[in-house]
């Protein structure tokens, strides 16, 4: 069994609640409601020398900081019994002289109140003794406390790398580097200012001493898996955490130097994605044959990102040598920015900025582009450009950031923005290619191996009708084959011979691997006074560089035409066969000579033996049998 990585999801620290209410204070760590504690105001006042007194009154922020119920025990010091003792005391001690002294007055009553003055006195110093102790010991001053005023963040990922594909035809993608960065805009009001002042005089620190101030903390949402433990500015993280934080001597607007009104606070975070260990993004060259002339495409591929959404292609740069020529056409535009050099070294570049992405390619996650060159493109010739691909969403799995204060209450305030980007250069070697060809399946005319298939059968005793087609292409659905259309042509009456001809076309696509296969079902059939007969006709098309494309055409072919031979099969009447007779097995043999169903059939058939095929001849056949990226005018997939 193996164990893939995965970073934690934020929860609380104590008992792995992932409705996190607040952060801790004092331990800075996230906690839920039932492990959360406010402490009370007046009491934190006296007993742990807390935030009232700084201006906090009347904030979203508060002066009463949320703790954890471990932290809450911490805030018990020893100075914290002592005051809690001895303001005891010097309450008890005070009361009983004072209660004694109404007494004497009004009742010329001699109590113990009365007489023992000298104990009461004696309580009443040691209580104050005690008092004044745990001033002394109760513990370190808090920290101080800035209310910034977030705006909309923004967390950018960028991926680096390089693309290469050798004489070879060996595609491989290296990392270069994966950074990331967290950046929270924001600004300081002059109340700030009045905060730090208060600070100082509350605790008496002088104006020349430097403070750490503490501006809240962010949240890391979602199984986030950077490491921070590079430079970062203004922010430490801890677990998920990220303490925001900042020295008032770096922001003069703290200080009485600065008169402004505010002033830019941003908060910075560098990180790295060390997971990532190949590029989302490929891109593969081909060579093809269009119009008589050799066309250059280019093949980008890219991955189904997992929590990324709204792929988009920012800018593909491609770098031809001057010496293959002028460029005569590009798709999408490209020759709107084309540089040229004089030396022998030149390059002409040309970049793709922004181009569109349809449905269907973002369905199949790949784009073509095509340049045609004057001279034509030299096959030792090395490709070289840059592309840059953006998403929606982080590589690093981060969700989302949530602000808190820093006395550890939820801030609502601020958003963030969410991209990711993909850069490589790529360099591609023209030495691997071969030009792309058509692979029709059967063809015994120009391949051996196709003699034994037979394009063409008869189904004797079923008529051709809706319920046949349904069955047909219900098989190829669950068999998991795309059918793109399904058109009934218009029936054809033999009134001399009492019969009617019907005729359907079927089409779809499929995938072997990464090999793109078109196929095409004729199905056709007569009844009427003579018995019922049914034709089926199947043939594949695809286009590949080599054989193994070669063969993944062929392979399709027979898997298809097993599967409807299943389903003609089962529904083949089946004679009764009676003692001493041989059943008939040969229900299914080649068509009949036939007049009126040739025709048709030829009809239907003449667009696949038709070289204008390849040349654009007719457009609505063309969409048939074509690729779906070919429908955006692009070469159909290898």
């Amino acid at each position: 069994m193996a164990l893939t990585p995965r970073a934690s999801l934020l929860r609380c620290y104590r008992c792995g609640n992932p409705e996190v209410v607040g952060i801790c204070h004092d331990c800075r760590r996230p906690v839920c409601q039932q492990h959360s504690y406010t402490v009370s105001r007046r009491l934190g006042q006296w007993l742990f020398r807390r935030f009232a007194g700084l201006g906090l009154e009347g904030t979203p922020c508060g002066p009463d900081p949320l703790t954890c119920t471990h932290c809450r025990r911490k805030l018990w010091t020893a100075g914290a019994w002592l005051i809690l003792i001895g303001s005891s005391l010097t309450l008890l001690a005070l009361s009983g002289l004072g209660l004694g002294m109404i007494l004497t007055r009004l009742f010329k009553l001699s109590t113990f109140l009365t007489t023992q003055r000298s104990w009461l006195l004696g309580v009443t110093g040691l209580g104050l003794i005690l008092l004044m102790a745990g001033f002394l010991l109760r513990g370190r001053r808090p920290f101080l406390p800035i209310l910034w005023r977030p705006g909309a963040g923004r967390v950018a990922e960028k991926l680096s790398g390089e693309i290469t594909f050798d004489a070879q035809a060996r595609l491989h993608t290296t990392v270069t580097a994966s950074t990331g960065r967290l950046t929270l805009p924001g600004h300081l009001a002059a109340s700030e200012r009045q905060r730090v002042k208060a600070y100082r005089s509350r605790f008496r620190i002088s104006a020349t001493d430097d403070l750490t101030f503490r501006g809240g903390f962010a949240l890391l949402k979602g199984r986030f898996s950077g490491d921070l433990s590079g430079p970062a500015t203004n922010a430490e993280r801890h677990g998920h955490v990220l303490r925001l934080e900042g020295q008032v001597q770096a922001q003069p607007f703290l200080n009485d130097t600065n008169t402004r009104e505010a002033t830019r606070w941003d908060v910075v975070a560098d990180y790295t994605i060390p997971s990532v260990t190949e590029l989302p993004v490929r891109l593969l060259p081909h060579l093809v044959e269009t119009f008589n002339e050799r066309t250059l495409a280019l093949e980008l591929q890219w991955d189904d990102l997992e929590g990324l959404s709204e792929v988009q292609v920012d800018n593909l740069r491609l770098e031809a040598p001057t010496t293959w020529g002028a460029i005569s056409h590009a798709s999408d535009g490209a020759l709107t920015h084309v540089t040229e050099g004089a030396d022998a070294g030149a390059v002409r570049t040309l970049n793709w900025h922004a181009p569109p992405l349809y449905s269907q390619q973002r369905k199949l996650r790949r784009r073509f582009f095509e340049v045609q060159l004057q001279r034509g493109v030299d096959p030792v010739g090395v490709l070289r450009g840059q592309v840059t691909m953006s998403w929606k969403g982080a590589i690093s799995r981060l969700e989302g950031v949530s602000l808190f204060f820093p006395l550890g209450r939820p801030d609502a305030r601020g958003g963030l923005k969410v991209q990711s980007t993909v850069e490589a250069n790529f360099a591609l070697s023209l030495a691997g290619l071969r030009y792309q060809d058509v692979r029709h399946v059967p063809d015994a005319a120009h391949h051996p191996r196709d003699l034994d298939k037979h394009d063409l059968k008869q189904l004797n005793e079923v008529p051709a009708d809706q319920e046949l087609v349904t069955a047909l292409t219900d098989a190829l659905l669950h068999a998991g084959y795309e059918v793109q259309r399904v058109v009934e042509a218009i029936p054809q009456a033999d009134s001399r011979r009492g019969v009617l001809t019907r005729l359907w076309d079927v089409t779809g696509s499929s995938h072997d691997g990464v090999c793109a296969v078109d196929f095409h079902l004729v199905v056709s059939g007569e009844s009427g006074k003579t018995a019922p007969k049914t034709q089926i006709r199947l043939m594949a098309r695809g286009l590949h560089t080599h054989e193994a494309g070669e063969r993944a055409v062929e392979r399709t072919w027979k898997r298809l035409y097993t599967l409807l031979m299943e389903t003609l099969n089962a529904r083949e009447p089946r004679a009764l066969v009676i003692t001493g007779a041989s059943p008939d097995t040969s229900s299914l043999r080649d068509l009949d000579d036939q007049s009126g169903m040739e025709e048709m059939m030829a009809m239907v058939l003449s667009h696949f033996t038709d070289d204008r095929l390849l040349t654009g001849g007719n457009d609505d056949q063309q969409r048939l049998l074509a690729a779906p990226d070919t429908i955006n005018d692009e070469p159909p997939p290898e």
